[in-house]
This record gives structure tokens, sequence and C-alpha cells, in this order.
């Protein structure tokens, strides 16, 4: 068990991510009745710009691939970390450095911050 506090986790992520921060507005799939019972995807919403910090994870080696809800099976080439009350789901979309992103993984285990598995959208 670690002997910090979970305030002083919190302040070490957000130090961390003041490091090298990148603001991230996600784009999210909205969903609506399909008329037959079910679900189907009626648009996009764009969510507020976050900052969060983009970083390689040696761990990413040891991962399979995913299949995504349109069937493409893609691999996690990086991670995505945020603090842990960040606004971000499987499957949303966003930009950075011209590059389009997905999220394919969430995990927020540590309590103090989220980690997000992503892939490059033309992979």
């Amino acid at each position: 068990m670690s002997a910090l506090t979970l305030p002083q986790h919190l302040a070490q992520t957000a130090a961390f991510i003041a490091e090298n921060p990148a603001t991230i507005t996600l784009t999210r799939e909205t969903k609506g009745s399909d008329g037959q019972g079910g679900t189907a995807t009626t648009g996009t919403t764009a969510i507020a710009a976050q900052t969060m910090r983009k970083v390689g994870s040696s761990r990413l080696r040891d991962v399979s691939d995913i299949t995504t809800p349109d069937g493409r099976r893609v691999i996690p080439t990086a991670m995505l970390i945020g603090m842990p009350d960040a606004n971000i789901q499987l499957w949303d979309t966003f930009t950075l450095g011209g590059e389009d992103w997905l999220v394919i993984g969430k995990n927020l285990d540590p309590p103090w911050r989220v980690e997000c598995a992503i892939t490059q959208e033309d992979q």
C-alpha cells in the first residue's frame, strides 16, 4: 500500500499531466431508438475540452487486439492519462497532433487517475 494520501496522489497526477498537457475535445456518438426495439447511432456530440496527457506504455506490448463496435480489430498504440473525473468513454474519438484517435480501453484503478488505451483511427 502506498504511503501517500489520495490528495497527494491526485496532486502527483495533476503535475504529471501538466508536464506535457494536451487539450482533448472528445466526440461521442449519441444513441436513440431504431424503431424496432433496439438502438442506433443518431449523431455525435462534442464533449467539453479537457486537459490530459498522451503517453506511450511498455504494457501495451502485451495487449491483444480489440474488436470495435463496427467490427474492426485494433491494437492500442498509446495511453491517455487524465484526472479521475475526466468525461471520457469507450469509443470516444478525438484529434491530437493532426491524427485521429479512438478510445478502446478505460481503467479507473488506481482511483487517482483514469488511463485510457487509444489507437489511431487510420490503423
